[in-house]
């Protein structure tokens, strides 16, 4: 209640961010954010939630399915439950989640500068809806080198590997030198500085964070999220159509011994829970997305063949 978030809040600003107990309590708020979630399957079955990973701030989660928008056939997009019933200060509760759409080579834009973010609020069924272009390469086109490439000035797999250096340096070194530095960040003192760029060669070796990112030169461009639907969650009655865990979910009593004493009808007695979730659809616009090949226009073996055949013509 209103009592205990103040109690929450005050509590919080006492004993400071920095406390080593608030930290472990703050880093497992977040953990049951996204319980339950489905993808790509032809009916709209919910479960138990892995496909959704955790972020270092503990309060954003990313959906990194490469294959979305490539696979035939599968016709349901991304469905997950968000769950607003976790312990936190009255601000953060308060605020809504938001879903930040944003192509896989580009970090999130958190301030919401290009309009493809979209604010949900608790106790919402949100379907929302967006377009993609998918842009590939043929063999060809990956054996070139990058300056005859022409995407190297906006290549996305290099900017995504600065990025998760960077990212890396700053975990393992606590810290960014001058040349780096983000406001409300730390700055690096000399011996930082050398730890910094010294996390940054070792990074360079590191597979796993190059794995992280999208071929060059092939990206995926979505565009602004379209909301389709908005409707209130206590319209779902059927909860059995959404499968066994996400009706075990709302209807199991332990979930919801704090609501309510003794058990009343049923909608009575899973209605408080539906108020502090919602249930989220995120699908393509069309069942086809434009796709562009980018192909060498001519290949060495092509080029030697010309040569070779213009040199015996005039032979």
């Amino acid at each position: 209640n209103e009592n205990s978030c103040l109690l929450v809040e005050r509590f919080g600003k006492e004993i400071g961010k920095n406390n080593a107990i608030w930290e472990t309590c703050t880093e497992n708020i977040f953990n049951d954010l996204i319980p339950l979630c489905s993808y790509g399957s032809d009916k709209v079955v919910l479960k138990d939630c892995n496909l959704f990973e955790k972020m270092s701030n503990g309060q954003c989660f990313t959906f990194n399915e490469s294959s979305f928008g490539h696979k035939v056939g599968l016709t349901q997009g991304v469905n997950f439950v968000i769950n607003y019933d976790y312990p936190g200060t009255a601000d953060e509760i308060n605020n809504p989640a938001t879903i930040i759409l944003h192509d896989p080579n580009q970090q999130p834009d958190i301030k919401n500068i290009m309009a493809k973010n979209y604010p949900v609020e608790p106790g919402h069924i949100i379907d929302l809806k967006f377009s993609a272009t998918v842009i590939e390469s043929t063999e060809d086109f990956d054996a070139m080198n990058f300056e005859s490439r022409l995407c190297n000035e906006h290549d996305g797999k290099v900017n995504c590997l600065m990025h998760q250096l960077n990212e890396l340096a700053k975990y393992v070194c606590g810290c960014q030198p001058w040349y780096t530095f983000e406001v409300g960040g730390q700055q690096c003192d000399a011996i930082g500085t050398l730890c910094y760029e010294k996390a940054i060669l070792n990074g360079t070796m590191d597979m796993n964070l190059k794995e992280q990112c999208h071929e060059s030169c092939k990206i995926v461009k979505y565009s602004s999220l379209i909301l389709q639907e908005n409707s209130n969650m206590d319209t779902i009655i059927n909860l059995e159509s959404y499968g066994d865990d996400f009706n075990n979910y709302f209807t199991k009593t332990e979930r919801l011994l704090h609501y309510m004493g003794n058990p009343w009808t049923k909608r009575e007695f899973v209605e408080p829970r539906l108020q502090r979730s919602s249930l989220i659809h995120i699908n393509f616009e069309e069942s086809e997305v434009w796709t562009v090949t980018k192909d060498a226009k001519i290949t060495i073996p092509d080029m030697v063949g010309n040569i070779g055949g213009t040199l015996g013509v005039f032979i």
